[in-house]
């Protein structure tokens, strides 16, 4: 009897934490530069074995870019 109390109560917890909505996932973008930016990386590394570069432009801005002067870039402010 107490067995079947005790997985009851174990199920019951499992579903009630099962339901929870994660609220991280509703995440709102507010700027729209950054993210088109971000796309264009992307899309650089994900083509990257390809004989035509489809963005020309942000291959010679990766190509060239300076870690070393652009460090406060990569700093929360």
């Amino acid at each position: 009897m107490f067995k079947e109390f005790v997985l009851l109560a174990v199920t019951a917890f499992c579903l009630t934490q099962a339901m929870n909505v994660d609220k991280r996932s509703t995440m709102e973008v507010h700027d729209i530069d950054f993210v088109t930016k971000q796309k264009k990386i992307f899309e650089l590394y994900m083509f990257v074995d390809q004989p035509k570069l489809m963005g020309a432009e942000w291959y010679e801005v990766g190509r060239n870019f300076d870690f070393e002067s652009h460090m406060d870039m990569f700093h929360d402010k």
